[in-house]
């Protein structure tokens, strides 16, 4: 891999890259989608979402709270894909 394809996430205190992966309900592997650390989780997200969108039928993805915002508005809007925001339990 590149040389500028690693970077610093600021949050997590790591350098390198970082992944997105899609699967099936199955558990199947579908999307595999690497970036620089330096990358937002919703910004690389979008190219993860593009690949799944371009290769399978899969218009519903689950995604946890740090996906929520503007992606969910662009996936709907764009892609006609559903992203529903699985948070976590209270308890």
């Amino acid at each position: 891999m590149p040389c500028g394809s690693r970077g610093y996430d600021a949050g997590k205190k790591i350098n390198g890259r970082k992944g997105l992966i899609v699967t099936d309900t199955l558990g199947r592997l579908v999307t595999v989608w690497v970036l620089a650390a330096s990358w937002q989780d919703r910004d690389g997200a979008k190219g993860a979402l593009l690949a799944t969108y371009a290769a399978t039928p899969i218009r519903h993805v689950f995604a946890d709270s740090g996906f929520a915002g503007r992606l969910v508005d662009w996936a709907r809007d764009l892609l006609r894909t559903t992203v529903e925001i699985v948070r976590k339990p209270a308890d």
